[in-house]
């Protein structure tokens, strides 16, 4: 059973539209492109970000970006079958985001979208989100973090364990085996 309801209907929602896009060998209509603002207000990094989400739908009803992708500030964490989103202004560079949010060329990500274009608006506003994560951490290395730092702890906390139970253990068995071993060395006639 999943976690967050919303996720399992957007993950139904995009395998719906899959299905609709093969059976229906759609070919997408030409799609304006929308722009990325030079600075984006927090309206539209907001907006994006419910659109990224899915906490407010696609117009033309295509799956939340964040079905399959993962990027900083998603609460969820987001997917993990797309790559993480965060800070992808860095790796594309603003005309690149441009035109795959315009085209959605992806070979994954074209039947799904195929007839369900983003608006230019939609893509305005995914983009200045996108944009907006640029220099933050993905959830995928926090949790990649959060997980070593437990690991280190719980590894301290075993070897401190070890150490004081293997003491007492040694120290015990120091006492039981030494005057055994004085008293074999003294019939051997070796000095002790």
């Amino acid at each position: 059973m999943m976690r967050y309801p919303a996720m399992a209907i957007a993950l139904l929602t995009a395998a719906g539209c899959l299905a609709e896009a093969t059976r229906a060998g759609a070919q997408p209509p030409p799609n304006p492109a929308g722009s990325l603002p030079v600075q984006p207000t927090s309206d539209q990094i907001g907006h994006g970000r419910q659109l990224f989400d899915g906490s407010r739908p696609l117009s033309r009803g295509g799956p939340a970006c964040s079905t399959c992708h993962a990027a900083a500030t998603v609460p969820a964490a987001g997917g993990t079958i797309g790559p993480d989103l965060t800070g992808v202004t860095q790796r594309m560079g603003r005309e690149g985001l441009v035109s795959a949010l315009q085209t959605l060329y992806f070979p994954t990500m074209y039947p799904l979208y195929a007839a369900h274009q983003l608006t230019p608006a939609e893509q305005t506003a995914i983009g200045a989100f996108l944009e907006s994560t640029s220099g933050q951490t993905s959830p995928a290395v926090r949790t990649t973090i959060l997980m070593a730092a437990g690991a280190a702890i719980l590894c301290g906390i075993l070897f401190v364990i070890t150490g004081a139970l293997g003491r007492a253990r040694i120290g015990s068995v120091r006492r039981r085996r030494l005057p055994r071993s004085a008293r074999r060395l003294s019939r051997r006639g070796a000095p002790a």
